[in-house]
């Protein structure tokens, strides 16, 4: 049976100290070393990596632009093949990837809901940052939530 990986007030504050600690770090194309830089694609999957809940990963080739020309999401595509999410049907939780749609055709950036109304991501050519969710409510398209196997 599969339960949601965020279960416990004790995962959620986990998520929460730990993206503060990428706070700031700057934006950086393909980048993946909290401090130094990083994009909106590796961010979330790091945090869930130094949650324990992504041992290891691997994103297919993406371009910085791919929202903007692409017929189908990678990041979409990543994710539903990876077999570690659900798809949310209703009100996002904290622990949950969330997915918009910035360019103008496909979902190309995400992010981390920490709290009901407050999420975390990376924008392009800025840094690691946190949002009032409802200022993004147009772009949102969807969410996925990180699931693991009850022991």
């Amino acid at each position: 049976m599969r339960i949601p990986f965020f279960v416990s007030t004790q995962q959620v504050s986990r998520l929460i100290a730990i993206t503060h600690e990428w706070e700031g770090t700057p934006f950086s194309p393909h980048g993946a070393l909290k401090g130094a830089g990083v994009d909106c694609v590796n961010y979330p999957a790091l945090v869930y990596q130094e949650l324990g809940f992504l041992p290891d990963y691997k994103f297919p080739p993406y371009t910085m632009d791919g929202g903007a020309h692409l017929a189908k999401s990678a990041v979409i595509e990543w994710v539903e093949a990876s077999g570690k999410f659900d798809l949310v049907s209703g009100a996002p939780q904290p622990g949950d990837l969330l997915l918009f749609k910035v360019g103008r055709n496909v979902e190309h950036h995400c992010g981390l809901l920490i709290q009901s109304n407050v999420f975390t991501h990376c924008l392009f050519r800025r840094a690691v940052c946190v949002d009032a969710f409802t200022g993004w409510r147009r772009q949102f398209t969807r969410a996925y939530r990180p699931m693991m196997e009850e022991a």
